[in-house]
């Protein structure tokens, strides 16, 4: 599935429900999943088909699509796509800066 380009990969703002949208697409379309069945406070390691290797390949492929590297430090404490979006609205920003 090819997301659009969206504000924060052509390197303007990324609003945080365009993040929101972003990470339950990608996350969706890595699992295999409808993005019905991935609710932005769901435990991500709680969601059928997770598997470390896909979360890697899921983190990676938003980091590519932003131009960003997200914080190590600050993905430990990433729990739900709802995290991981602020992060990466985060993590655009800076980019910005």
């Amino acid at each position: 599935m090819e997301l659009s380009r969206d504000a924060g990969a052509a390197g303007g703002p990324l609003s945080r429900d365009e993040a929101l949208r972003l990470v339950r697409t990608t996350l969706a379309d890595h699992l295999g999943l409808d993005v019905e069945r991935v609710p932005a406070d769901e435990r991500v390691l709680d969601l059928p088909g997770v598997d470390s290797a896909k979360v890697v390949r899921w983190l990676a492929a938003l980091e590519r699509q932003h131009g960003v590297a997200l914080d190590e430090g600050r993905l430990l404490a990433v729990r739900s796509p709802a995290d991981l979006a602020d992060l990466l609205v985060d993590a655009v920003a800076g980019r910005r800066s």
